[in-house]
């Protein structure tokens, strides 16, 4: 599971100065995706064992980490696309600061 994180994240990284018309960017990594893994290789888990399903979990999180990236690959593509992004500046400081903590909680408290 995490080194499918890590390769999803590698790709991630490298897609945004390979694709991106800018020339000096920097990408790295943010813990949002994290906690959006992490729930889903959870409850992947415990379905396949509430079910008795004995293979296949692998694979399944396999195709789940998979699509996800590319889920929000598309999405971050469009934003750029259409350059949607400035709207990011219509949201206040607080809005964002407690997203985020609310996503360190939740990281917090399933570890």
């Amino acid at each position: 599971g995490l080194g499918l994180i890590l390769l999803s994240t590698i790709v991630g990284l490298l897609g945004y100065p390979l694709l991106s018309r800018v020339k000096r960017i920097i990408a790295s990594p943010l813990v949002d995706p994290l906690a959006v893994y992490v729930v889903l290789a959870t409850s992947l888990t415990v379905y396949f064992q509430r079910y008795h399903i004995s293979q296949g979990l692998f694979i399944t999180l396999v195709v789940a980490i998979g699509l996800t990236t590319l889920v929000t690959a598309m999405i971050s593509f469009i934003i750029g696309f259409t350059k949607t992004g400035k709207l990011i500046h219509f949201l206040p400081y607080p809005v964002i600061a407690g997203f985020t903590a609310g996503l360190g909680w939740l990281l917090l408290i399933s570890a």
